[in-house]
């Protein structure tokens, strides 16, 4: 049977289309804050080492304490991800807070949580299930160190620091981490944010805030369709394309 000029192209342009869409998909980002699009997943609070302070949970707290020096304050931060499709080729991925209060630059890190899941709980009193100083889950299992102990309770070394200076926007990269929630290599337990250097308070927007803009986000730059091979039935189709994109040569050079 004749393979007219018209079909021959329209199937080359399918098979073509078919196998660029495999190879060559666009990069694309998503962004979990809450309050954005009906983002509800982001758990957050800060534990204080203060004596008075060690049972006291602030996970209603609309502000996120960091401290360093003698009487430190960590900074938990959590993220769902379920909601992601399971076909993403992940190019990077960042941890955001914008800072609120100024003062001299300690450094901040970011460090994966290890030991196991926590809840930001209701604030006040630390009561059962809550997140404290001295418990991950108060009532019923205690931190392996109180306030988190290096690679017990988070993992060494940091994912990544950043000089904490002016106020607004911070971001640090966490890519190598999520890869790993991503792929089900490691579960999501969140992470930990702490500061080393001088003596200060560092406040920032909580998922509480009321400016939700300024909430804590996570960003995922993603791709999709890397690795995947064209399946026979496409290179079949290209084959078949060509054969015809041959045909109507040869039909030219008769005519």
């Amino acid at each position: 049977m004749m393979i007219t000029k018209l079909t021959a192209k329209i199937l080359a342009v399918c098979a073509f289309a078919s196998v660029v869409s495999a190879h060559q998909a666009g990069a694309a980002m998503i962004v979990f804050q809450n309050g954005l699009n009906g983002y509800t997943g982001t758990q957050d609070a800060y534990i204080s080492s203060a004596a008075s302070q060690r049972e006291k949970n602030y996970g209603t707290a609309d502000r996120l304490i960091l401290r360093a020096g003698s009487v430190p304050k960590n900074i938990l931060v959590s993220f769902d991800i379920n909601s992601l499709p399971d076909d993403l080729c992940i190019d990077s991925a960042t941890l955001s807070l914008y800072k609120l209060r100024t003062t001299p630059d300690p450094i901040g890190s970011v460090y994966k949580i290890l030991s196991g899941p926590w809840s930001e709980g209701n604030g006040g009193n630390a009561t059962a299930g809550d997140v404290d100083w001295n418990h991950r889950i108060h009532g019923g299992t205690a931190w392996n160190t109180p306030g988190l102990g290096a690679n017990t309770d988070y993992e060494l070394p940091a994912s990544d620091s950043e000089n904490l200076t002016v106020n607004g926007w911070y971001s640090w990269d966490i890519s190598s981490i999520f890869q790993d929630w991503y792929n089900g290599i490691d579960p999501n337990y969140g992470l930990v944010l702490k500061a080393t250097g001088n003596n200060d308070t560092l406040e920032f927007a909580s998922s509480e805030y009321g400016y939700c803009y300024k909430r804590p986000k996570l960003i995922i730059n993603y791709h999709q369709g890397c690795g995947i091979v064209p399946e026979p039935a496409s290179l079949s189709l290209l084959g078949f394309s060509l054969l015809g994109l041959a045909k109507i040569r040869r039909f030219r050079k008769v005519n």
